[in-house]
């Protein structure tokens, strides 16, 4: 009996999640941080290698695909500062609560909070029984971690199929069909693409789970650890796999080179040119509009066209347009931060690099703020 003084189930089994939830995170942002890694080391690695990029699934403008690779990153990298916040949100320790209105023993929560590694006491007895925000934020971070991935495993499935042939996924991640003898089928990521809506399914679950209970605790809550659990086992099983794939994923250059060459990719550079040369956009998107049907038409590209053609359009064309509208001119002139241009690209890499660096001396913090037991168990012996 004296083992049960001062104690209840409710405050215990919430004490329980925290510490999970210390450790779950502990290993997503360590996983997040190879993938965005390995996102890093794709992105340097193939730094001169151009592809389209897509609007509406239509070819739009060319771009670096690195910078593809690090649209990806940023988005993970959001996906980890969530995960440092969820962190903080469930580092404040319940003990005390009891039942629901606190203790009626004069518990030391002070020296608890200590030996548990908590930052600060968790202040409300009725809040903390009922509470599972913290959970939630969790489930959350888990299911935009498995929406980005999800969007990048559908992306990468498009780019293997043989209509595109821009990448090659290795057959550690592919099966074979059971009557086509010829298929290559890139399962790992359609997987990973399903799962995700598992892991949203989980986070809907979880909030339809609370949204009508009452005040404090009611054994409804009984049922949060299955949907917590699967929403981590699913989200680190796909960030390690995926991962893994990225390292061996092959990249197709002549493909790409040959996509490069149909879409009319150039044309929104054409019409940027007419406009810096003083023509309105409007109607250099109207003549440049006008230019593309023709080729397509003529089934001609850009630079088919002689430029007597084109002065019949406008006045503006000069003998400088086709050195201005090369598909690496297009690149070169993308200068902003946050565009494809190569030397913003590269900084890119290098402040994500300097990112993970930041983020893994977080997360030796982080491991520093969980339970050791050993401190625990020397305490009681004392």
């Amino acid at each position: 009996m004296k083992i049960h003084t001062g104690r209840s189930r409710n405050d215990q089994v919430v004490l329980d999640e925290k510490l999970f939830l210390k450790d779950a995170l502990i290993d997503i942002i360590t996983k997040i941080l190879a993938l965005q890694g390995n996102i890093l080391k794709v992105a340097e690695s193939k730094i001169d290698i151009v592809i389209p990029a897509y609007t509406h699934m239509q070819k739009a403008q060319p771009v670096l695909l690195s910078h593809y690779f690090l649209s990806f990153f940023k988005k993970f990298e959001r996906d980890t500062d969530n995960l440092f916040f969820n962190f903080e949100t469930c580092d404040y320790m319940p003990l005390g609560a009891a039942a629901c209105a606190g203790s009626g023993y004069k518990l030391d929560r002070k020296l608890l909070k200590e030996l548990l590694e908590f930052k600060d006491l968790d202040s409300n007895s009725m809040d903390i029984v009922g509470n599972r925000d913290f959970l939630i934020d969790f489930i959350y971070s888990c299911s935009k971690i498995m929406l980005h991935l999800s969007r990048l495993c559908e992306d990468l499935i498009i780019y293997n199929t043989s209509e595109f042939s821009f990448i090659e996924i290795d057959e550690d991640f592919c099966t074979g069909s059971s009557i086509m003898p010829q298929k290559k089928n890139p399962d790992v990521l359609e997987l990973i693409r399903g799962k995700s809506s598992l892991v949203i399914g989980s986070l809907m679950q979880s909030m339809i789970l609370l949204k009508g209970l009452p005040s404090t605790y009611s054994r409804d809550l009984q049922e949060d650890k299955k949907i917590l659990l699967s929403a981590y086992k699913e989200t680190s099983a796909s960030i390690e796999i995926f991962s893994k794939l990225l390292e061996k994923i092959k990249i197709n250059s002549i493909k790409i080179n040959n996509a490069l060459k149909e879409g009319f990719l150039e044309a929104t550079d054409i019409a940027d040119y007419l406009v810096k040369k003083g023509e309105s956009f409007r109607k250099a998107h109207n003549i440049v509009g006008k230019i593309v049907r023709i080729c397509i038409d003529k089934k001609i590209s850009f630079k088919d066209l002689e430029m007597e053609e084109l002065k019949n359009h406008s006045p503006y064309f000069e003998s400088d347009l086709h050195d201005m509208v090369k598909i690496q001119s297009c690149i070169s002139s993308k200068k902003v931060e946050c565009g494809t241009e190569k030397g913003q690209v590269i900084l890119n890499v290098e402040s994500g690099k300097k990112k993970i660096k930041d983020s893994g001396n977080k997360l030796k913090d982080l491991i520093k703020r969980t339970p050791k037991f050993e401190k625990i168990i020397k305490y009681i012996d004392a």
